[in-house]
């Protein structure tokens, strides 16, 4: 494995002196902590023998993640897992260097578990689990390599437990972009048919206040502004490549009257209906 470590510097708790032989069910090789350091920067090329998982937490600044060619941002309660079956390289920020607590480990162990948990080769979450690596930390630091493999039950349960912690907040923020995505997508189908927050529930299955969350969470606005701001896109776009009355729209978008739906269209555009179909300038929203 063709391996670049620039600058050195980090604090170590733990180093493995007894070769791996590839059959270990967990086999740390490393775990430490890094300094903020602007010149820190590990490359490392695809490994065709035994996986390595680099795990780490990052405890404040702000770092990068090049793996197979795609460029990832972290940072401060961001945590990671990557494997070294693709070429990889990470490194700190210029003006606000990273400080983290990781470990390098080889293993069936880990293997199982992500295959079970349906990780992929790189996985990034905020999710704080810096207690979880501690304690991983804590049953290393001031051993033997021999007396780590003595420990290896203990070891495997510290990280299922790490690695249980990440995929429940995997879980959940895939869950929730699935079913976004999917509400998304019948709200588009519907925006026509009077499309409501009580029908999205009845017809998705789902509550009002997690719809609420829902849209809070992964959007920033609630349902009903999401389905204003998508009627009023539909507005803008019969406006500029129609010339059907401003009634017909308020009739096919379900609006009030002529009244109600200039107000909305104000609102979000800050021009009348009227005027934005004479403008020049048609941007849509």
């Amino acid at each position: 494995m063709a391996f670049e470590y620039t600058h050195k510097g980090d604090e170590f708790v733990f180093e493995n002196y007894i070769p791996s032989s590839g059959s270990e069910i967990l086999y740390i090789q490393q775990a430490g902590y890094t300094s903020p350091r602007g010149s820190y920067h590990i490359k490392r090329k695809a490994s065709v023998k035994n996986v390595m998982f680099v795990i780490e937490y990052i405890l404040d600044g702000k770092g990068y993640i090049i793996y197979d060619g795609k460029k990832y941002s972290v940072g401060k309660g961001d945590f990671y897992m990557l494997d070294d079956t693709h070429d990889h390289q990470y490194y700190s920020d210029q003006n606000e260097p990273l400080s983290k607590i990781w470990i390098n480990a080889y293993g069936s162990f880990i293997e199982k578990n992500v295959e079970s948990f349906g990780f992929p080769h790189i996985i990034i979450q905020h999710v704080d689990v810096e207690e979880e690596l501690l304690a991983i930390h804590n049953m290393l630091k001031g051993k033997t390599a021999y007396e780590a493999k003595e420990m290896t039950a203990e070891l495997c349960v510290g990280l299922f437990r790490l690695f249980y912690k990440v995929y429940v907040d995997y879980r959940d923020k895939r869950e929730h972009g699935d079913r976004l995505f999917k509400i998304q997508n019948y709200i588009q189908e519907h925006i026509t048919d009077g499309v409501t927050v009580e029908k999205i529930c009845a017809d998705n299955f789902i509550s009002k206040s997690t719809l609420y969350r829902l849209f809070k969470t992964e959007l920033g606005i609630s349902p009903t502004e999401y389905i204003k701001n998508q009627k009023i896109r539909i507005a803008c776009r019969i406006l500029k490549l129609t010339s059907i009355d401003i009634s017909e729209i308020v009739r096919q978008l379900g609006f009030y009257d002529n009244s109600h739906f200039s107000r909305t269209f104000y609102s979000v555009m800050n021009i009348s209906p009227a005027a934005y179909r004479k403008s020049k300038d048609k941007k849509l929203n």
